[in-house]
């Protein structure tokens, strides 16, 4: 399901509009989530990740992660950081890049359908996931870790044709339209 509206039980605090629902199994869990385009941040106990969508001018930034291949940088909140600050973390160690003129553009919303197993390690029955719109201020040094390969900025025709754009394109577009960019060229 794409777009549409929501608020209170439906998705999560909040109005919003929804970019993206799905339903997966991974490790013989079933989950239910929404992408919600929003500013609204989700508070930090519920909070599990934080990613960027970095461009810079119309480029789009994706980080070559060996275990999951092209894909947004951005991973999970360490102690005592905010959402924010483990964006620009996880942006830094994945890619080499700062970014500046950060902003909430949406969040997605993540719930468990089922008792959780003995060590599950989330919140339950919902955790969130945040995202921003961020723009590249320049790059440092970077020459890959255990964890991602290399980064590479895509022009716009080219980050359409991508796996992360193409399952995800409604989020794209989002991201672009919160940095004023609106549909890309």
């Amino acid at each position: 399901m794409s777009g549409g509206r929501y608020s209170g039980e439906q998705a999560s605090p909040g109005t919003g509009e929804v970019l993206q629902r799905s339903t997966f199994e991974a490790n013989g869990l079933n989950y239910d989530t929404w992408f919600v385009r929003s500013s609204w941040v989700p508070p930090r106990e519920l909070t599990t990740a934080a990613f960027g969508l970095v461009f810079e001018q119309d480029a789009f930034l994706l980080a070559r992660l060996v275990e999951r291949g092209w894909d947004i940088p951005g991973g999970h909140l360490e102690p005592g950081e905010d959402a924010e600050q483990a964006m620009r973390r996880e942006v830094l160690e994945e890619t080499g890049a700062v970014v500046r003129a950060t902003c909430v553009f949406a969040h997605q919303r993540i719930r468990l359908l089922s008792p959780p197993p003995p060590g599950y390690r989330y919140p339950y029955p919902e955790g969130y996931q945040v995202f921003f719109g961020a723009e590249l201020e320049r790059w440092e040094p970077f020459a890959g870790t255990d964890e991602s390969a290399e980064a590479k900025l895509w022009p716009p025709a080219e980050a359409r044709g991508t796996a992360w754009v193409q399952r995800h394109l409604p989020v794209y577009e989002a991201a672009l339209a919160s940095l004023g960019r609106g549909q890309d060229r």
